[in-house]
Order: structure tokens, then C-alpha cells, then sequence
């Protein structure tokens, strides 16, 4: 059985534990050059001779979580308050079978309750949070910082962290991880998760040495092969550019873009609003005194260098 196969009969096992014996055949080595063409397909954010910042894993499809909770509280409160208004009311007056009236109450409601629980848990996990979670490459300090969904920051150092390939079967896409490990060496503490796109093996590969080369060769070809930068750090991203990461999502499916067009839009009008009700993250001051941009830095690009036609 191939790795690929083995790694696909398998979920992603959480944090707090060893690392698998597939996370150690597929580790991959920050100081060995692979000869694939490495580029940092949409996750750049701000590139210059400090730090490289990326988007966090999730960024694709954000926006999902708001218009699925907002959609089923808008379609099944007015149901679930109509059912129990009408049960209550037959109850009390005694126009209809109390005992069937009450039972049906009861049935609305123990369904309703969780139903509104699950709608209120989409529309809060994007509501009043963050517009994204960056994940910022230090090359001087040689230092990772991520920004936790709950505001913190992970700091870590690049040197000490292990980065594995994963196949998630659920997502049928190839990760790249960077976890914390224990002093033991071997105890997953946390995941660093890296966006990729393409979901493709190779897609995976590209991005890793996109980063690497920026961590361990310099800065130059991080800059040259940074085509745009997304249209976030300090600004709120134009709605034209959420619903291009939902279509960019399927790149290669024409057929399932068609299919997925309604959700894409719709999708586009959540994630507009989501980060209408979101902060810009804000990295802490010891973070940001570790990464000053030099004024004459010659590799600085953000979404401002973007082309004309992409910068919304």
C-alpha cells in the first residue's frame, strides 16, 4: 500500500500526542533544497527582507461558517417560535389534545434548541473575531508567530520545529505542518497549518520551498515570484476578491465551479460581512519590534504592488 493510501484510511489525530510514524516518513528538512519551482500560489500577504507573511489555512472559505448559521437561524426560528407559540396556546385554551400539544411542544423544542445552538456556533465562530489569522516567517530572528483564533500568538522558533506533509482523507487535499513539539521531541504540543491551495502534493512541495529558500537563502526570489499579495493587513478584503477565493478554490473544475456558482455568492456575501464584524489582527508590540522593515529594504511588497486590476 502506497503512503498516500495509508495516510488517506486515517483523520488527522489531535494535539497531545506523538507524532505518527507517516508524520516521520514525510518530514521535510528546512535545510534541504527541493528542485521544484517554488512560488507562494495565494497566501503572501507582505513579503520584504524581514518577515514573510501568510494567511492561515482556513482563509479560503471563510465566510461559510456565518452564512450557514445566519441561514438556518433565519429559516428555522420563525418555524420553531410559530410551532411553539401555536402548542402553547392550544395548551392553555384546551382547543386541541393537551397531551398531543405538549408532546409536540416538547419534540420543537428539544430540536429547536440545538438547532439554534449549532446556527448561533457557525454565525459566532466568524462574527466578531478576526478578519484573518496571519502566520508570520521571521528570517532575521529566525522566529514563526501565529495569531491564534483566540488573539494570542504562538512564537516558535524555525529551527525547532517539525515540518511533515499530511494527507487529510475528509478535506481530500495535502497539507503542510509545522508542529511544536514537547522537549521529548516526539509530543505535538501545536500545529502551525499552511494553506495550500492547490491541495496537491506537488502544490504542497511548491509552497514549503517558498518558504524555506525565504527562511534559508534570502529574500530575492521570495520578492520575484510574489506576482500579488492579498488584498488584507491593513484593510478589509473587497468583496470581489471573496468570491474569488471560493471560485479559486475549484481551480481546475470548471464543472463544479458552475455547480458551486450559487454557494460562491452567496458564500461571498458571508465573508464580506464576516469581516465587516471582525478586528484586523494587531501583532503584539514585541512581535512588531522584531520585525521593523528597514527604510531602504529593496524586497518590500504588499498589496499595493499589485497590478491595477487587482487591487479592488
Amino acid at each position: 500500500m502506497s503512503i498516500q493510501s495509508r495516510l488517506m484510511t486515517k483523520a488527522m489525530p489531535p494535539v497531545n500526542r506523538p507524532l505518527t510514524p507517516e508524520e516521520m516518513k514525510l518530514k521535510l528538512f528546512p535545510r534541504e533544497r527541493l528542485e521544484v519551482n517554488a512560488r507562494p500560489q495565494t497566501n503572501a500577504i507582505r513579503t520584504n527582507s524581514t518577515y514573510l507573511e501568510f494567511v492561515d489555512y482556513w482563509y479560503s472559505w471563510r465566510g461559510l461558517g456565518f452564512l450557514g448559521g445566519a441561514a438556518i437561524a433565519l429559516i428555522y426560528s420563525p418555524f420553531f417560535v410559530s410551532v411553539m407559540h401555536i402548542s402553547i396556546v392550544e395548551f392553555w385554551a384546551g382547543t386541541g389534545d393537551n397531551t398531543s400539544s405538549l408532546l409536540f411542544l416538547l419534540l420543537v423544542t428539544a430540536l429547536g434548541i440545538p438547532t439554534l445552538w449549532a446556527a448561533w456556533f457557525l454565525f459566532s465562530f466568524e462574527a466578531w473575531k478576526w478578519t484573518h489569522y496571519p502566520i508570520r516567517f521571521n528570517r532575521k530572528n529566525r522566529m514563526v508567530y501565529m495569531f491564534r483564533r483566540d488573539g494570542t500568538v504562538l512564537s516558535a522558533p524555525w529551527d525547532e520545529l517539525f515540518y511533515t506533509r499530511f494527507y487529510n482523507k475528509g478535506m481530500s487535499d495535502w497539507q503542510l505542518h509545522a508542529h511544536v513539539l514537547e522537549a521529548d521531541g516526539i509530543t505535538v504540543k501545536e500545529t502551525i497549518k499552511i494553506r495550500n491551495i492547490s491541495g496537491t502534493l506537488e502544490g504542497l512541495l511548491e509552497i514549503w520551498e517558498h518558504v524555506r529558500r525565504y527562511m534559508e537563502e534570502g529574500p530575492r526570489e521570495a520578492f520575484e515570484k510574489t506576482r500579488y499579495s492579498l488584498p488584507l493587513w491593513d484593510r478589509r478584503e473587497p468583496f470581489w476578491y471573496g468570491f474569488m477565493a471560493f471560485w479559486g478554490n475549484l481551480k481546475g473544475y470548471p464543472l463544479g465551479q458552475l455547480v458551486l456558482l450559487p454557494l460562491f455568492i452567496f458564500g461571498s456575501v458571508g465573508r464580506w460581512l464576516a469581516a465587516r464584524t471582525s478586528k484586523l489582527p494587531v501583532w503584539p508590540q514585541e512581535v512588531e519590534e522584531a520585525c521593523v522593515i528597514e527604510p531602504d529594504d529593496p524586497y518590500v511588497k504588499d498589496w499595493r504592488a499589485n497590478p491595477k486590476s487587482l487591487l479592488g
